[in-house]
Parts: structure tokens; C-alpha cells; sequence
């Protein structure tokens, strides 16, 4: 999945359209869906780079989605989704801080050793036991002329087939995807098309463009069974309703799934990745950083799980699960979170690990560092102490209490607020104190409104702002009216 504008498909939440999936003919998951975010209303943090430079609202390899108020039930294919909704209230943080500076220490200003405050555990993504591309080979496919014949119509050629290079051989690769068994990867000779792209494509669209290329000889066959077929498409191509009646660049930046092709009467399972040009405003980040971010979200998606429609791997199923809200795969739990690969120009996903959801500190790896030599960054922490899904009543204020805590010393308090992601119901949360510490709690109020029909859902999510030295990480809550 990958960043999207729209909302996560979350099965508990009666049917939100995922922002994040990418979907192919009537399957009802959220996988491979980079989802394009656009966070209207809402408050995002961005993700932080290895450089120390910060992206506010970033889209996310899994595309986040922009929800509008109304709840659909949608199908998904595998995408993925970020935060951010319209028409939803999101509360600002602005609490009263109190000292003068932050401290990466692992003990306390007293010398004894550090301790984070107890806190909720974070969820885990399965093994479902499906196929995982332990040595996948990336092939690059793009066009040299736009939809209307013009040359130049994808000006970042030279850049994704960079991007490949860089990613296959990475320690960002080693990071993310050894211990759901990626252990290599290889790029293949890239493909550069000559004629130019319909205006227009659907899934079945893309997967016949694939089979053409093939049975014309422009797109080699897959010679073997690790190959991605990584499609970057032009700006003025328009991708509709891959899987949950989306549109390219409002409801998601990219997604991946597995086509079952016959060229020149043999089959084959052909895995493949759509990133497109969405170009987002208010993003955080550069077009070509957008491209990039999709495009790394949805390679370690086609590896760790490059058949979720038949036979999913390394992705969490259970849709009442408030993090299946983020899409399920292992880049969409992490999709607010960028960073730049060390000692690289590209800005890459991070990818949501089991082993460091273990700890106290960040679930997404490769960890963000700062400093000379790079020490891991304080991870600022916020969760709500609540079940899976929180039961409500019509006319009555739900007062949920929210927990803090970081892995190390950190004077100032920080921030916390709650957005609504998608909603059945009109909501406006606040959080009291707007602000948190190791130990330290806040209360999340919700008032429900009187008329609240028995069943009505909506999806929140709960974060802490942070700077440029420190992580953070989002954390979902879904509310039911009884």
C-alpha cells in the first residue's frame, strides 16, 4: 500500500473508502494501496530525516486519504493509507512546556537509569503464510513521452532507476525487510516505453499494458518468479477505481498487487507496483520526494507480501484491529514516516518492524538518528489505555485517558492531539492537558452527539507533534455508539 488521500478501509468502521488500497477486482482488503494524503483539517506530523530536516504531513509511501465526512464501504486491494481527513476536527497542541532543553540520555537528572512509563503494547503484523520475494528483482518501467506524445512527459527517469539501484542494495533494505525474510535484491535492466500512456487506465488497464508490452517484447517476460514490475506513471495519466472506487492522487499515490497473465499461450503470476506523479500540496515534500516515497513503499510491499488478494504474507487481516485502519502491510503502519536515507538524495519509506514493536521506542525501522557519531532519537510516546474498540452513548462525553512516555529524559513536555480520520458523526475532540510526559497522563474528550444512531463508528487517531531531534508515532482508536 502506499500513501493515499483517502481514508483507511477499516472493516470496524462500517466501510471507510481505504485511502490506502489499491485494490483489484472486488477483494475487500486494505493491502498495497499507497494512499495520497492530503490533510485537510487536520494536524499531521511528518516524518523526520536522517539529516535532521523534518516534513510536516507527509504523504507517506501508503497514501493517506483525505475522508470526506461520509462513511462507504469500500474494497480494497493492497494499499496503504495515512492520516488526515476533511471535514473532521483535529485538536492542536499547545500545552504549556516547562524547561529548556531536551537530553538523549538514557538516565535521569538524578543519575539513576531511565525508566519509560508503562504504556499499551503495540500491535503485531502476522505472518499469514503466504509467498515472500526473499530476493526480489526491482524492474523499473517508465515512459519517455507523456499521455499527449510530448517527450520528456516523466522527467524522473534517471531518478527511479537511481532509486532502484539505491534501494536493492541499501542498509535501508537490510533494515526493513530481513526479518520478514527479504535477505537481497537485484535491478533489472530498467524499460524506457516509447509510445505514450492512455490518458486514461484502470487496473484491468494496467495489467493489459503489461501483457501487451510482453507479448510485443518492450516489457521482457518474468524470467524468473522475484521479478517487480514497478510502473511509474506521468503526471497527466489519470488511474481510476483500483479496487475501492478510487482516483489517482485523491484516494492514493501508488498500490501493488499480482496479475495473472498469459503471453503467447504460457502463464505467469506477474507481482507489480503502480507509482504515480500526484505532485500533493502541502505534502512536506518535493514532487520527485513524493515519487520516491511511494515507490519504496510499494517495493517492500511487493516483498513481503506480493500475492494479499490469493495468498497474503506478512500483513495484519484483522479488521477489527483499529491499525488495520493504517492498510494492513508493513510500510502502511509506518506511512507517515519518511526519511532520508543516510548519505543518499533519496527520501525513502520506513517500514513497520515486530521485533522493534517489542520495545519502548519507534515500531518503524531503519531507526532515526541525530548527532556524530548518529545515536538513536528520543521516541516521544502516546497511546489512548482503551480496547480495540471503545463503546459510546449517544448524548454523553466519552473521557478517554491517554498515556505517555519516552525512551529517555526529556524536560519539556510534549504535545499531544486527536484528529478525526473518519466519521460517521460529527465530532470535535480535545485533549487535556494538551501536553504529556514520561508517566504523565491526558484526557481525550469526545462529546457524541445526542442523536447518534446505535452503531455509528469513527476512526481517530491519537499523536504527539515532535521535533527535528525526537519520533514519534501515530496510534489509532475507534469509537462505536451503542
Amino acid at each position: 500500500m502506499r500513501a493515499t488521500v483517502a481514508m483507511a478501509a477499516l472493516a470496524v468502521l462500517a466501510g471507510c473508502s481505504g485511502s490506502n488500497k489499491a485494490a483489484s477486482s472486488g477483494s475487500t482488503g486494505t493491502t498495497g494501496v499507497t494512499a495520497a494524503t492530503t490533510a485537510s483539517g487536520s494536524t499531521t506530523s511528518g516524518g523526520s530525516t536522517d539529516t535532521g530536516s523534518t516534513s510536516a504531513g507527509s504523504t507517506g509511501a501508503s497514501s493517506t486519504g483525505a475522508s470526506t465526512g461520509s462513511t462507504t464501504a469500500g474494497t480494497a486491494s493492497s494499499s496503504s493509507t495515512t492520516a488526515g481527513s476533511t471535514g473532521s476536527s483535529a485538536t492542536t497542541a499547545t500545552g504549556s512546556s516547562t524547561g529548556t532543553s531536551a537530553t538523549n540520555g538514557s538516565s535521569g537528572s538524578s543519575g539513576t537509569p531511565f525508566t519509560p512509563a508503562s504504556h499499551p503494547a503495540w500491535t503485531h503484523i502476522p505472518d499469514n503464510g503466504g509467498p515472500v520475494l526473499d530476493a526480489p528483482e526491482l524492474l523499473v518501467i517508465t515512459f519517455s513521452v507523456d499521455a499527449e506524445g510530448n517527450d520528456g512527459g516523466y522527467p524522473f527517469q534517471a531518478d527511479m532507476e537511481g532509486l532502484a539501484n539505491f534501494m536493492v542494495g541499501s542498509t535501508w533494505l537490510t533494515a526493513v525487510g530481513a526479518e520478514y525474510g527479504v535477505t537481497s535484491a537485484t535491478a533489472a535492466t530498467p524499460v524506457r516505453l516509447t509510445d505514450p500512456p492512455p490518458p486514461t487506465l484502470s487496473d484491468s488497464g494496467i495489467r493489459g499494458l503489461l501483457q501487451q508490452g510482453m507479448q510485443a517484447g518492450t516489457i521482457p517476460l518474468p524470467d524468473n518468479s522475484q521479478r517487480i514490475y514497478a510502473l511509474f506513471l506521468p503526471a497527466d495519466v489519470t488511474v481510476s477505481s483500483p479496487g475501492f472506487n478510487g482516483q489517482g492522487c485523491q484516494d492514493f499515490e501508488g498500490y501493488h498487487w499480482m496479475a495473472s497473465l498469459t503471453v503467447n499461450g504460457t502463464s505467469y503470476d506477474v507481482p507489480y507496483a503502480v507509482i504515480l506523479d500526484c505532485n500533493l500540496a502541502g505534502a512536506g515534500l518535493t514532487e520527485q520526494q513524493q515519487i520516491e516515497v511511494a515507490a519504496s513503499h510499494e517495493f517492500i510491499e511487493s516483498s513481503t507480501d506480493p500475492s494479499p488478494q490469493n495468498n497474503p504474507a506478512w500483513e495484519l487481516l484483522d479488521t477489527a484491529d483499529p491499525w488495520h485502519a493504517f492498510g494492513g502491510e508493513v510500510a502502511d503502519l509506518c506511512v507517515s514516516d519518511n526519511m532520508r536515507a543516510f548519505g543518499t538524495t533519496y527520501t525513502v519509506q520506513r517500514s513497520w518492524s515486530n521485533t522493534a514493536a517489542q520495545g519502548d521506542g519507534s515500531p518503524c525501522v531503519p531507526p532515526l538518528t541525530t548527532g556524530s557519531p548518529p545515536t538513536p532519537r528520543v521516541f516521544l510516546g502516546v497511546a489512548p489505555i482503551a480496547p480495540h474498540v471503545v463503546n459510546v452513548t449517544a448524548g454523553q462525553t466519552a473521557n478517554i485517558t491517554l498515556e505517555g512516555w519516552s525512551t529517555a529524559e526529556h524536560i519539556l513536555d510534549w504535545p499531544v492531539a486527536a484528529t478525526v480520520v473518519k466519521s460517521d458523526l460529527n465530532l470535535v475532540p480535545t485533549v487535556t492537558p494538551a501536553s504529556v510526559n514520561n508517566g504523565t497522563n491526558a484526557t481525550l474528550s469526545i462529546p457524541i452527539p445526542s442523536n447518534a444512531p446505535s452503531g455509528d463508528q469513527a476512526l481517530l487517531w491519537v499523536y504527539t507533534t515532535q521535533g527535528a531531534s525526537n519520533d514519534a508515532q501515530w496510534w489509532p482508536l475507534v469509537l462505536q455508539v451503542q
